[in-house]
């Protein structure tokens, strides 16, 4: 049996720039971003399998391990429209910037494509630019569907591109001048990309004619992406023409160009960026120009000077730059940008990683045991944090991300982007050109940090070192927030600290943070007055720090793709079905009626005297935390008194004559 070693590691590197400095943006001095990372187990399940993962938290500025967030939440979420439905949600635990944990997957789970997201609490201060998305699919089919799916693949990938409507099969392509703009009597570059309806890349071939029909050049990209030259004349328009690969034509105009302005091209050799500064003559000459570099917002390169001829050459050192992708911004004369171009530093810093397995194939559920070590650049052994999946080869292939396309390229870019690990994978061709074709066409436009640097940031939340348990105490008559209430919190099952206290500020709302909980817990939540006596309504927020994405996942049922684990599917839910008690046989239903001596199972039993009760729990229902919280709230007998052998924990009891009755 083959198999994939997934492998997701870190070099160990530990919080020394947790309090990066960002000069030159605005942002305050000691302010600091976060970047998740989940390494799932794989990419494809089945309803009823238990989803795992590692998390890694790290600077979203160096990727260093970062220790500011003990807390990560995660969630897996399907989106019908612009709903949200929540699969499963988790609160993970970060020691030193590192966690795991699991989501078991519902056996009646739809078949499509779900996300998996997750983000501390402190990103929440910057919209969703750091959260961590992944997306996941789930296939589910019954046994039959699976055969019918396999013997008629071609049929019903015909039928399936047949019933979409023209809205999603429309083909686009877009043009994107180097550096945002052309300009008039300015040559410059212009990159392409097409996409089909579904936002995948399609191949194009095309030509540029100006309005009196004179073709000027053509282009083509196979992969859906490439490059071409334009010198655009004053009064003068542009317009594409061309046909995608799957026949279909176009005709597009291209961006008008600019009057007066600034075009920058940029090149790469050795170890310099060579970078051309280029204007017309409506726009003068022998004014004063500023070339910076920034990378993960903060300031690297900042190069003033006069522009004294139409066309000038600056070179820009690659070792002044961190790894990762860098902005150069051109600003004119009076602090206004005018271009904006991203490159990648490549510093060919790799680390190899040495893997000897103790066997060359294993059975299925066989053991695997490996000895691995990590080198640098300079063959020497360096100290790393592993994480790793084994994964049937011929059904689940390659992830389509790992770490370090993530770290260094995802997250940094909004929007999606196919096949991420091509860019570092060294054995692929022309990889550096293919990496500066991608900035070039979806770069700029969506670029993390400077949708950061143009916003205005508010801090609103903190990092978190624990659970944290937030509130509001009201009068019970009113909604009337109660002040200086004194909030006392005992949780019997926390690690370290067990008793918390507060105050309620002027709006009634309570604060406790740092709060070790681990697993299902009981907390009990008190409220009084400097007299100790018990005061007001008091509510409690859910635990869970929700997030809001900007751009949701459309759920997707297409099972298709990869009939290999289709037909692996048939075998492990038949397996599955064994051993799960969803398919074992139901008894009917017992009523037990109430009266003073009932017999059961032979035997006499009385009732505790105390008025019987019926319920029908409906879905409303379900946000209780189980049958307890149930019938507390549903009640009209019950009371909470506290455990006499378990200090800080509460029971119910039925009062009846005298007696605090426990059933």
């Amino acid at each position: 049996m083959k198999f994939i070693l997934a492998f997701a590691f870190c070099i160990i590197l530990f919080f020394t720039d947790a309090q990066a400095q960002l000069n030159s943006s605005g942002f305050s001095k000691n302010l600091f971003f976060e970047k998740a990372y989940l390494h799932t187990d794989r990419e494809v399940y089945i309803g009823g399998e238990i989803l795992w993962f590692s998390a890694y938290l790290v600077n979203a500025q160096s990727n260093n391990f970062i220790s500011t967030s003990a807390t990560l939440y995660v969630e897996l979420v399907s989106t019908d429209k612009d709903v949200k439905e929540t699969i499963d949600k988790k609160i993970i635990k970060l020691t030193l910037g590192k966690g795991e944990g699991d989501i078991k997957l519902p056996d009646s789970l739809a078949a499509g494509t779900y996300q998996l997201r997750a983000w501390s609490n402190w990103m929440r201060n910057f919209g969703d630019h750091f959260f961590f998305s992944k997306e996941i699919r789930i296939l589910k089919l019954a046994d039959k569907q699976i055969v019918r799916l396999i013997a008629n693949k071609h049929r019903n990938q015909q039928a399936a591109s047949d019933s979409k409507p023209s809205l999603l099969i429309q083909e686009t392509v877009q043009f994107f001048p180097e550096g945002g703009s052309l300009v008039e009597n300015v040559g410059s570059i212009i990159a392409f990309k097409s996409t089909d309806g579904g936002g995948e890349a399609i191949g194009i071939t095309g030509e540029i004619i100006d309005q009196t029909g004179e073709i000027l050049t053509s282009f083509d990209g196979n992969s859906g992406s490439g490059i071409f030259t334009l010198l655009p004349q004053s009064g003068k328009n542009y317009i594409a023409k061309g046909t995608f690969s799957n026949g279909k034509t176009f005709n597009q105009v291209l961006p008008n160009a600019l009057q007066k302005g600034y075009s920058i091209r940029v090149s790469e050799k050795d170890s310099l960026f060579n970078v051309v500064v280029s204007t017309n003559e409506a726009s003068g000459l022998d004014k004063q120009i500023t070339l910076v570099g920034k990378s993960k917002g903060k300031l690297y390169f900042n190069l003033v000077f006069q522009l004294k001829n139409l066309q000038t050459l600056d070179q820009i050192p690659k070792k002044d730059f961190p790894e990762g992708i860098t902005a150069l911004t051109l600003y004119d004369n009076l602090g206004r940008p005018n271009c904006e171009r991203l490159i990648y530093i490549d510093k060919k810093d790799y680390v190899t990683l040495n893997i000897i397995l103790n066997k060359v194939s294993y059975a299925p559920k066989e053991m695997i045991s490996l000895k691995f070590k990590a080198f640098n650049k300079d063959n020497q052994t360096i100290k790393t944090i592993f994480s790793f999946a084994a994964t049937d080869a011929s059904i689940v292939g390659q992830s389509s991300t790992h770490i370090l396309s993530y770290l260094m390229l995802q997250s940094e870019l909004k929007g999606k982007i196919e096949n991420p690990t091509q860019y570092f994978d060294t054995a692929v061709e022309n990889r550096s050109r293919r990496l500066d074709l991608l900035l070039l066409t979806q770069g700029w436009r969506d670029f993390v940090w400077k949708q950061l640097a143009d916003s205005a940031i508010t801090i609103k939340q903190i990092p978190e070192k624990g659970i944290t348990l937030t509130g509001t105490v009201k009068q019970a008559s009113s909604d009337k927030p109660i002040s200086n209430a004194n909030i006392t919190l005992f949780a019997n099952g926390a690690e370290g600290n067990k008793l918390f206290s507060g105050k309620t500020d002027s709006t009634g709302i309570y604060y406790i943070d740092n709060i070790e909980l681990f697993g299902p817990q009981y907390l009990k939540l008190t409220s009084t007055n400097d007299k100790g006596k018990k005061n007001g309504w008091l509510q409690m927020d859910s635990i869970f720090k929700e997030a809001t994405f900007k751009n949701p996942v459309k759920k997707s049922t297409d099972t298709t793709k990869n009939l290999a684990f289709v037909t692996e599917l048939m075998k492990r839910s038949q397996n599955m079905r064994k051993v799960n008690i969803t398919d074992t046989v139901s008894l009917n239903e017992v009523k037990v009626k109430s009266g003073k001596l009932t017999r059961l199972f032979g035997d006499l039993i009385s009732d505790f005297g105390y008025k019987p009760e019926v319920f029908d729990v409906t879905a409303a229902d379900y946000d209780f935390t189980d049958l307890k919280h149930y019938i507390q709230f549903k009640s009209n007998q019950v009371r909470e008194i506290e455990d006499p052998a378990n200090p800080g924990l509460a029971r119910l009891v039925f009062p009846y004559m005298g007696k605090n009755i426990q059933p």
